[in-house]
């Protein structure tokens, strides 16, 4: 709905907005960029078209509504492109069903983009097991990754000392020179020493490997207790799903984390019935916190949505918060 609205602002704007593809404008991105009156295009850059699509838990009147909710969101996206492109609306459905992937050059024959532009240095990374995208291009599959130059602790010295003398020539003819049989150390420490420096080289990477892999359960344990938490409200999330955003998308994460808990705070009120005590499903008219928060809801059910995503897109922790001194909930 938001991004209707977006296409909406765009529109009004007139020749005053142009829009620029630098790398990858997907799903509701690419009806965005092509709603502009001009497009450019990077010319190593992407748009991706496929129709709506969403997850939710519910009965089936709540999936009947959100199926002719997704069901209008494609029609007016198929009405976009083709506003856009000129091609049939047939042409426009079947590529969406597809999801299909178009670069610059495709982009201008098909009519989406008017103008190719020097490529950006900016390089996308998609994963699509994350996004659930089918047909993403080779060229956007894990890229190589510029590194980071950051200041090294001591751990990351350590390791780096330890892979540099792992294959230096010099260090392997010292190792092989000392045990040669006619070459004997003057001490049996001398000896001991040498041994226990090829050994400490030769497991170098096992031992790294495993102070990673320790420092990942620790971190693993941290997300496995907040997936249990949200788990017994109801709300299924894997910890190692949880992890990997907080670690490759910190912005995704944080976003999901909030839905996550509005859900949750929706799970416990209804399991001590505080929504059927306030009259936030029938005509009781409340006052205060509960009135507004009732008024917001119905106004949501009005615009089209379900109860259920009403109440938890208006579901904010004061919210919360304030129904809870009115009827003290479990945590």
């Amino acid at each position: 709905m938001e991004g209707s609205a977006m296409v909406d602002c765009i529109k009004e704007l007139g020749d005053r907005c142009v829009a620029t593809v630098e790398v990858v404008a997907a799903s509701m991105a690419s009806l965005l960029a092509v709603s502009a009156s001009k497009t450019k295009m990077a010319k190593n850059a992407y748009l991706m078209i496929h129709h709506p699509y969403t997850t939710k838990q519910g009965n089936a009147k709540h999936f009947k509504s959100l199926s002719e909710t997704l069901g209008s969101l494609s029609k007016s996206m198929i009405n976009g492109y083709c506003e856009k492109t000129g091609l049939p609306e047939e042409k426009v459905d079947e590529m969406l069903d597809r999801e299909t992937w178009i670069d610059a050059k495709a982009a201008i024959d098909l009519g989406f983009a008017d103008e190719i532009i020097e490529g950006s240095n900016i390089q996308a990374s998609i994963n699509p097991d994350e996004f659930g995208y089918k047909n993403v291009p080779q060229a956007l599959l894990n890229p190589p990754k510029q590194e980071e130059t950051k200041p090294m602790g001591k751990f990351a010295e350590f390791k780096a000392l330890l892979e540099e003398l792992k294959d230096d020539e010099e260090t392997k003819a010292f190792l092989a020179s000392m045990q040669q049989p006619d070459i004997k150390p003057k001490t049996e420490e001398k000896l001991d020493d040498v041994s226990s420096f090829k050994a400490l080289i030769q497991n170098q990477s096992a031992m790294i490997k495993q102070l990673q892999d320790r420092d990942n359960e620790r971190r693993l344990a941290t997300f496995e207790a907040k997936a249990k938490e949200f788990s017994a409200c109801g709300q299924e999330i894997d910890a190692k799903t949880l992890m990997n955003l907080h670690d490759s998308h910190p912005d995704t994460y944080a976003n999901t984390v909030q839905a996550l808990e509005r859900a949750s705070n929706v799970y416990k009120a209804e399991q001590k019935g505080l929504f059927q005590a306030q009259g936030f499903s029938g005509e009781a008219k409340l006052t205060g916190k509960q009135g507004q928060f009732q008024a917001k809801v119905k106004k949501s059910v009005s615009d089209g949505a379900c109860e259920d995503e009403a109440i938890i897109a208006n579901m904010d922790e004061s919210m919360y918060a304030e129904m809870s001194k009115v009827l003290p909930l479990e945590s």
